[in-house]
């Protein structure tokens, strides 16, 4: 290989750097992640359409092979269903490989073992008995399948969402910048697909903010004082319980703070100096889960209360999932219940989503309007997650109740057991209820959205609860209602 230098090239949507010469990709945005080993691929193994490159040094014996005088020589323009006209001997890992050549473009990968023994023993051919199919190994690819286009490329970010963690991270550090990319992954695929021709104009990118692996908060004092023995769960409640502790401490608070409005600054400033354009019509919003949510309100409610601590950026929305912070709305004593939602000129939405069975996340509607305990929130589902909410909040249809599909299947009865006897008609009372409210007695909009419960949950909710907590990350009704209020 020719020692070349190379200018560093930006990938996946400008998620990583990769520095050519050195094969190695350098996260921009994900601190504290690991580097990406690069390859470059020439030869592909072909497993239903799947390309996988494989390594350089086995792709570059294959190449040389490929274009010799010798196998040109045997090949030419010839085709063989059966005959091997061609084979490189000790390739991959140990030599435990042998490429075969059929033709100038079959061209198969074979392990060597006792299948190449029956295959040398009847002269080249190995078949299924069932199939009566002839046996190759895996096929491989000289070069990618299509040819690169500058169409290809990704649309531009519309879009940027702060995603912040909650509880635990200092236990799994780098989990909030792994889902924070499987969201960005995931939302671009629901963008596609709900396109009408295949085209979108822009993009929604979520980037991570991480605020609690890199403090220290006691200096150490913890781990010295902590006693040996059941160290796995010491370790858990010290990672994770001790955070909320940590968080409602006055010496410690303000440092959680001051350390998550840092990371939200920088992560905006790095976008903002690779995307340029973006700073012109930035729309930015904040996605917080649990007590990152309570963290990310503090950070907001801060701003509105001094010049100093605003964001370099406005929020357009903020999004809380899984969020217990109405409960420290009330810890807090806040009086004022009214002055708990933040001003359009700090925060021009926010939204309350949550999982039912979510023994973390409480509601915010009662707490502002005790009247609304006896209204229900508006329920989210994948069925109308592209119906957008209006500016009061309402999904256009009204509530449905997520076990009207099993009363169909299993009878009203067991249904009932199962689910409980909250019926359509009870639902629709309490709809009733909020819209024969008078206008002075009714929230402006809705800010508490429901996960829809399915079966499994609904029939299991204790051991669901174990899990609710989490299920944000992998929730298609979750990221759909996010791509809805920020496309």
């Amino acid at each position: 290989r020719e020692s070349k230098t190379y200018d560093p090239v930006v990938v996946l949507g400008g998620m990583l750097q990769v520095d050519v010469q050195h094969r190695v990709g350098l996260p921009i945005f994900f601190e504290g992640q690991p580097n990406v080993a690069v390859i470059r691929g020439t030869w592909f193994t072909d497993k239903k359409g799947v390309y996988k490159p494989l390594s350089e040094d086995d792709a570059e014996i294959i190449e040389k092979e490929h274009t010799s005088e010798e196998l040109r020589g045997k090949i030419d323009d010839k085709k063989s269903k059966t005959e091997i006209l061609h084979k490189l001997e000790s390739v991959g890992k140990q030599g435990s490989s042998f490429i075969a050549w059929y033709g100038k473009d079959e061209v198969w990968l074979n392990k060597k073992g006792f299948a190449m023994a029956v295959t040398e023993a009847v002269g080249g051919v190995f078949r299924r008995k069932k199939s009566g199919q002839l046996v190759r190994g895996t096929r491989l690819r000289r070069g990618w399948h299509t040819t690169a286009k500058a169409s290809d490329c990704i649309p531009p970010v519309s879009h940027l969402v702060l995603v912040v963690h909650g509880i635990g991270q200092a236990l799994s550090p780098g989990s909030v910048a792994t889902r924070s990319f499987k969201l960005s992954n995931d939302s671009i695929k629901e963008m596609y697909e709900d396109s009408i021709d295949g085209k979108i104009e822009g993009r929604v990118e979520f980037l991570p903010v991480e605020w609690r692996t890199s403090l220290k908060l006691d200096d150490g004092v913890l781990d010295r004082i902590t006693p040996p023995g059941i160290s796995q769960i010491r370790r858990v409640s010290n990672s994770v319980v001790l955070d909320v502790l940590y968080y409602m401490s006055p010496v410690f608070q303000p440092e959680i703070l001051a350390s998550a409005r840092s990371s939200m600054n920088r992560q905006y400033g790095k976008f903002i100096q690779r995307h340029p354009g973006f700073a012109k019509q930035a729309r930015v919003s904040i996605l917080a889960h649990s007590l990152g949510s309570v963290v990310a309100y503090e950070i907001l409610d801060e701003a509105r209360r001094s010049e100093k601590f605003k964001l370099d950026f406005d929020v357009e929305n903020f999004f809380a999932i899984g969020s217990p912070l109405s409960l420290f709305w009330t810890m807090g004593g806040r009086v004022d219940s009214s002055s708990a939602i933040l001003p359009e000129t700090i925060c021009k939405r926010m939204f309350n989503i949550y999982h039912r069975s979510d023994p973390v996340a409480y509601r915010w509607e009662p707490f502002i309007l005790p009247r609304y305990s006896s209204i229900d929130p508006v329920e989210v589902s994948v069925r109308k997650s592209r119906s957008k909410v209006g500016s009061d909040g309402t999904d256009g249809g009204g509530t449905e109740v997520s076990s009207s599909f099993w009363t169909k299947v299993l009878g009203e009865p067991l249904t009932e057991k199962l689910f409980g006897k909250t019926s359509k008609e009870e639902v629709e009372v309490r709809l009733e209820k909020e819209n024969s409210l008078p206008n002075e007695k009714k929230l402006a909009r809705r800010y508490d959205y429901a996960l829809e419960e399915g079966f499994i949950e609904n029939a299991g909710q204790y051991l669901t609860a174990v899990t609710a907590h989490l299920t944000y990350w992998t929730s298609k009704e979750t990221l759909r209602f996010v791509l809805d209020h920020t496309q």
